[in-house]
């Protein structure tokens, strides 16, 4: 198992998943960490913020080939589905989020991408691909 240190964070890199990602996810201004752990029910996105004294489940992953990298602060474009936290209006096809910190950004490498983002007090998904 090879391991990784980040700002006091020990995060254990697991065969078979992306390794972790560094970023700051909060917008304090301290580098947080995101990674995946495998929970024995498949993997897990766990994130540790430098500004909460938990670490947080993001989301339970799906699929072979997961990835996992920072996304840039900015507007996006997703789309509204039965899965999506975002409300979308009846006939709708497009959701759309501002990043306001470095969000992350998993998928499975050629199936899906989808980015997480925290809003200040929870983490919100924006699905941008399928």
């Amino acid at each position: 198992m090879a391991f990784l240190l980040c700002a006091s964070f020990l995060a254990v890199a697991q065969p078979g998943l992306p390794p972790a990602i560094e970023g700051d996810f909060d917008g304090d201004g301290v580098v947080d960490v995101a990674y995946y752990a495998d929970e024995g029910d498949g993997p897990v996105l766990k994130a540790s913020l430098s500004s909460l004294s938990e670490t947080l489940t993001v989301d339970r992953s799906r699929g072979p080939n997961l990835f996992l990298d920072a996304v840039e602060p900015g507007p996006r474009v997703g789309y509204c589905s039965s899965i999506n936290e975002r409300d979308c209006q009846y006939g709708e096809t497009e959701a759309s989020a501002s990043l306001p910190h470095v969000g992350i950004g998993t998928g499975t490498e050629e199936a899906s991408f989808e980015i997480h983002y925290w809003t200040g007090s929870r983490f919100e998904t924006l699905y941008v691909s399928d």
